[in-house]
C-alpha cells in the first residue's frame, strides 16, 4: 500500500451454518510492527464500533494511511462483540 492512501479493511462474517451475519459491531486495532515484521507490535491506532455494515453484508472500514510509517508493516486486528477477532496485515511503501 503506498503511505497516503486510505485502505479498505473489508470482512464477511458468516455463522456457523454459513449464513451472512448482519448484526455485529466491531473494534479495530492498528499494530506498527516494524520494518522487519518482527514483532511486537506497538498500538499506533483503535477505534471501537469502527465496522459499518456494507451493501455486500460485509463489514467495512476505511483506514488512512497517511500519519503511518513507510517501509513498516502493519497489523490490522478486527475484534467483534462475540469476542472473536479477524486479523490481517499490509506493508506501508
Amino acid at each position: 500500500v503506498k503511505q497516503g492512501l486510505v485502505v479498505p479493511v473489508v470482512c464477511w462474517l458468516k455463522s456457523a451454518n454459513g449464513a451472512l451475519v448482519g448484526n455485529a459491531t466491531g473494534n479495530i486495532t492498528v499494530q506498527d510492527m516494524g520494518a522487519a515484521a518482527t514483532g511486537p507490535g506497538t498500538v499506533v491506532f483503535q477505534q471501537d464500533n469502527a465496522f459499518q455494515l456494507g451493501l455486500l453484508h460485509d463489514y467495512e472500514y476505511w483506514l488512512s494511511t497517511s500519519s503511518l510509517l513507510s517501509g513498516h508493516y502493519y497489523l490490522v486486528t478486527a475484534t467483534w462483540n462475540d469476542g472473536s477477532p479477524t486479523t490481517g496485515w499490509f506493508y506501508l511503501k
